[in-house]
């Protein structure tokens, strides 16, 4: 069982790095399902994506990052937000980013990581919440979690064409 505490200012650095070996198979099946030159294109490098990914909710006053740790080792991490009311739209609380790392998977970590983000948002009396995953083989583990864990999927289809030869 992993210990759960609030992102520290420090921990940025080894957030993205864990980001960057959790979200690997990711890479592959995403790059392998848009083919080249999609993949590049739509992706110059995973590296600075996942960096913008893991800063931007480290950063974000609206998003409270809570970190999973293992023997004094960062092993995991998630970021969760809530969104207020819109014209047609009620407050929602989103799961917004959530890493495992590749050597603690099956031990329960993403689990308990997902359960303290959905217990703090309800706490705070949000009427629904959401996440994104992709649809690719790389997010298969994070699907099974989130359906196990009781959230409906919703499907949904993106699709890619190059734009500009520049």
């Amino acid at each position: 069982m992993a210990t759960l505490r609030i992102q520290a200012e420090g921990d940025v650095t080894a957030l993205v790095e864990l980001a960057r070996r959790s979200w690997k198979g990711v890479e592959v099946a995403v790059d392998e399902a848009l083919g080249s030159p999609l993949d590049r294109l739509a992706t110059p490098s995973w590296a600075a994506h996942h960096e913008a990914v893991v800063r931007e909710a480290c950063e974000s006053p609206e998003t409270y990052v809570v970190v999973a740790e293992d023997k004094g080792e960062i092993v995991g991490f998630v970021g969760y937000r809530i969104h207020p009311a819109s014209s047609g739209m009620s407050e929602y609380g989103e799961v917004e980013v959530i890493a495992v790392a590749p050597e603690v998977r099956g031990r329960g970590v993403g689990r308990e990581l997902l359960d303290r983000a959905v217990s703090d948002l309800r706490e705070a009396g949000v009427p629904v919440i959401m996440l994104e995953t992709g649809g690719d083989e790389g997010h298969t583990p994070a699907r099974s979690l989130y359906e196990s864990a009781g959230f409906r999927r919703l499907a949904t289809a993106q699709y890619w064409l190059a734009g500009s030869a520049d």
